[in-house]
């Protein structure tokens, strides 16, 4: 009896087990784009090209896409009032499936993919689109999308403030995964206008604007100044909603705050629904945007998070204005603009620890002062009488605690050879040096003096920082002039910048 009792359950639990096994395979096989699934006639969907249908409850419809081209990023989504669902496969997802109910606009569906095609090897995609609910249908759109990259750069009414020739950096970076558009003087009221997508340039996936920032003139002072050639204009995001943007970089003064909530980066990322915002708290010279925007989109190349790019642009200077202090990522930080599938792996890479060697033989007998620049950056500067130098060790630490990188500026102190300080006073260019009438007051200055090794000669400097404000459009723009306090010649700034 005990063994017929055995028998019997073991019978039993075999058909619980074939059953739980055909109701799996069963919903697979239910699933279309599964092999022996959606055997209908399929719709080839052409990219950036809206597809208008009607749908029934019940009834699926098919599409297929080629995508020629690698590792590009595109949207696959709905459109309208219909609560949708998507079912996805080829193409990134091979004989596997992705499936999506909600993750767009209301009840629409949304899925991002990579492309994964050459032009002479497309690869195909199949979808499947139906009615996840029983819902009254007015309108239903389907669309395969590029994701957009919108760079805006502007030439001011003064030419120490353009910014036109810096859109290179962010387009030469996401110009293979984006379909990314350099934009020089637009008006802020293009930002409305529809691109290769069909949706306005204003809810691009990534948009960078390069300009002036603006803190007072609008609503709460919450802007950028766009100038079309003739008109100074201001963008601002207290009212608008933004649903596609992962990442939109505020490169100008100001664009961040103290204040969460204050300014138009945290705003965008409040209010607009932006992913992630980028911007500076404080004023920034042009060659000082330049130089950041020029590191960090070199580094976000190397497919890093924008945080990790942020703190590496951040820290790539021989000296450190506040401002450079003063970058502040709102949202999720942690998002890659460019996918990593084909990123080199740092696991198990050595650390070259020579630099931190040296720092700890010469710091037994020389003074060098510790700083903090960021959550995995600090700094050992040497110090002279009391000056900053730009001899300085600068290490990395992962998020363990582990020391990853140990460098030098490559500019070391020369204690032989010492220029003294034999200027103790230093002009303020005039407005008409700067920019004529067009900036009509000088708000406030800031300065500090530095030793730079130039030829193995220690040099004094003085940077000193100059704010101009031209009232009639209500900006400020903010200029660096560099001394040698020996012979009184001028500095290049940018030369201290490039680390």
């Amino acid at each position: 009896m005990k063994h017929k009792i055995i028998k019997l359950l073991l019978i039993l639990v075999f058909m619980l087990v074939i059953t739980s096994v055909s109701t799996k395979l069963k919903a697979l096989i239910d699933e279309p784009g599964f092999a022996g699934a959606g055997s209908q006639t399929l719709t080839p969907l052409q990219i950036n090209t809206p597809y208008n249908l009607t749908l029934s409850y019940g009834t699926e419809k098919g599409f297929k896409v080629d995508f020629t081209d690698t590792e590009k990023y595109y949207v696959i989504e709905t459109w309208g009032d219909a609560d949708t669902k998507l079912v996805l496969s080829g193409g990134m997802y091979g004989s596997s499936y992705k499936i999506d109910y909600n993750s767009g606009v209301d009840n629409n569906a949304y899925v991002e993919t990579l492309s994964t095609g050459t032009v002479s090897n497309p690869s195909t995609m199949y979808i499947y689109l139906s009615l996840e609910t029983n819902c009254p249908v007015t309108n239903t759109t389907i669309i395969v999308r590029e994701e957009t990259a919108s760079i805006f750069g502007f030439e001011y009414d003064n030419s120490r403030t353009n910014t036109d020739e810096f859109v290179d950096f962010p387009y030469n970076a996401l110009s293979n995964n984006y379909n990314a558009t350099r934009y020089i003087n637009a008006d802020v009221i293009d930002l409305s206008n529809l691109d290769a997508r069909g949706i306005e340039i204003f809810d691009s996936e990534i948009m960078i604007i390069m300009g002036h920032g603006e803190s007072t003139l609008f609503s709460k002072g919450l802007g950028m100044v766009f100038y079309d050639g003739s008109v100074l204009d201001q963008l601002e995001y207290v009212y608008s909603t933004t649903n596609y943007a992962k990442f939109v970089m505020f490169a100008g003064c100001e664009t961040a705050g103290a204040t969460y909530g204050e300014d138009i980066a945290s705003i965008a990322v409040e209010s607009g629904g932006v992913d992630c915002t980028m911007g500076f708290a404080e004023k920034i010279t042009p060659a000082g945007l330049k130089h950041y925007v020029k590191k960090f989109f070199e580094k976000l190349a190397d497919k890093v998070t924008i945080k990790e790019a942020n703190e590496f642009a951040a820290t790539r200077s021989l000296f450190f204005p506040a401002v450079y202090r003063s970058t502040k990522v709102y949202g999720n930080g942690d998002i890659r603009l460019l996918p990593t599938s084909t990123a080199a792996s740092r696991s198990g890479s050595v650390v070259d620890l020579s630099m931190l060697y040296e720092y700890q033989e010469r710091k037994l007998s020389l003074p060098f002062e510790f700083d903090q620049i960021s959550e995995h950056y600090n700094r050992q500067c040497f110090i002279y009488n009391n000056y900053l130098t730009t001899d300085f060790y600068q290490f990395q630490y992962d998020e363990e605690g582990n020391m990853i990188r140990a460098e030098h500026s490559g500019s070391y102190f020369n204690p032989d050879n010492v220029l003294p300080i034999l200027i103790t006073s230093t002009p303020t260019p005039t407005i008409a040096e700067i920019g004529g009438d067009v900036y009509t007051t000088l708000t406030g200055t800031e300065s500090f003096i530095i030793y730079h090794t130039i030829n193995n000669v220690s040099v004094p400097i003085e940077i000193k920082y100059c704010d101009y404000y031209n009232s009639q459009n209500n900006v400020v723009m903010r200029e660096a002039f560099c001394t040698n306090l020996y012979s009184g010649e001028s500095v290049n700034y940018e030369d201290l910048l490039e680390f």
